[in-house]
């Protein structure tokens, strides 16, 4: 059980009450017929008390039988996603003893909430209703969910979801996902995927990354460029060269001798000629390279 004495509660104009605002907080949530979380206070009265005979001043004590109102927000990086009110009494000893959840609604509902393990936080408010000051900060705790749901037999059991699913008692990966998912890499955590079957089908579509977005997709193979090049060692005096394969557009080939690109014009549909001035000498490399 977790105890934590919070600051004082200043610039509060409390009619001979000064509060400090111990609680325990239990992150036990239950998703059946009663949906909430424990939620546990002691409530100190800070006003000095002289102990007669001595020069000391005792404070920190109880503030019994107290009509209080607690309010309960529950926020996430977005804003807010649920808050409640509760009307309630400390006891003899400044105890008080809810279940956030059981309140009454002031924007939205319990269950509205999605439990979905990401950080939430949790804002309470104090009213002292003797005081007619209204509600006062008091702090903001976070809150680390992870959902269950409850069997027939009254057991919790965990709900997966966005790309996982339940089998048994284990959690896999495989599933829907249900809102977007990013996952991000640097040079050091990287993202590998190892022991893929090689595809012989043609058909088949392939992966590819958005450049702005680095969202995937798939796309045709058919509709990705591809090359395909020779390489041929002219003899003395030759120019005509037949290509990797038949083209109907010249533009999509480039021919290279001895590494530099050389002007060429088409004779068929598989054979091209370069220009005058680049015949050949013996043993020239030639590299014909064909987009298709």
């Amino acid at each position: 059980m977790l105890r934590r004495i919070l600051k004082k509660i200043k610039n509060m104009q409390f009619i001979n009450k000064i509060l400090l605002f111990l609680f325990l907080l239990t992150n036990t949530i239950v998703l059946g017929q009663t949906p909430g979380f424990n939620y546990q206070a002691l409530i100190l009265n800070n006003e000095e008390i002289q102990i007669p005979g001595t020069d000391v001043s005792k404070n920190n004590t109880p503030l019994s039988l107290e009509n209080i109102s607690l309010r309960f927000t529950i926020t996430n990086n977005a804003g807010i996603e649920y808050t409640e009110e509760h009307d309630i009494k400390t006891d003899e000893n400044g105890l008080v003893s809810i279940i956030v959840g059981e309140g009454t609604p002031i924007n939205f509902t319990f269950a509205d909430i999605n439990w979905d393990g990401k950080l939430k936080y949790l804002n309470v408010e104090l009213n002292i209703l003797s005081n007619n000051d209204g509600f006062v900060f008091l702090d903001s705790q976070k809150i680390l969910y992870i959902p269950h749901q409850i069997n027939e037999n009254g057991t919790k059991s965990t709900i997966a979801t966005n790309g996982l699913h339940k089998d048994g008692d284990v959690i896999k990966l495989g599933g829907h996902l249900i809102e977007p998912t990013e996952i991000t890499t640097d040079n050091t955590n990287t993202l590998a995927i190892k022991g893929l079957q090689e595809s012989v089908n043609d058909e088949d579509l392939i992966v590819v990354v958005n450049k702005n977005t680095g969202i995937l997709s798939q796309k045709k193979l058919v509709a990705i460029p591809q090359q395909k090049q020779v390489i041929i060692f002219a003899t003395d005096g030759q120019l005509e060269f037949s290509t990797p394969l038949e083209y109907n557009n010249i533009d999509n080939l480039n021919v290279y001798r001895n590494g530099v690109h050389i002007n060429i014009t088409a004779i068929d549909s598989s054979t091209i000629k370069l220009e005058p001035e680049a015949m050949c000498y013996e043993n020239d490399k030639i590299r014909i390279v064909q987009t298709y």
